[in-house]
């Protein structure tokens, strides 16, 4: 199955005394969504903060030369 919105249509029939009964089509709305990979996430947000304080060390001993 993919990811997105789906709408399938659902039709019903019903024969009631031997005569057809009217019913309305029904649309159901039906969102799927992807996992969330939390130790991916985890493991770019530990990478982005160690590159920050890199670049700030970095730039902290470049300027006391």
């Amino acid at each position: 199955i993919s990811v997105g919105d789906f709408e399938p249509k659902i039709r019903t029939e019903c024969i009631a005394d031997n005569r057809r009964v009217e019913s309305e089509d029904k649309i159901v709305r039906i969102h799927i969504s992807a996992r969330t990979n939390i130790l991916g996430v985890t493991l770019l947000v530990i990478f982005l903060v160690g590159l920050l304080v890199g670049i700030v060390v970095f730039g902290i001993k470049l300027t006391r030369r």
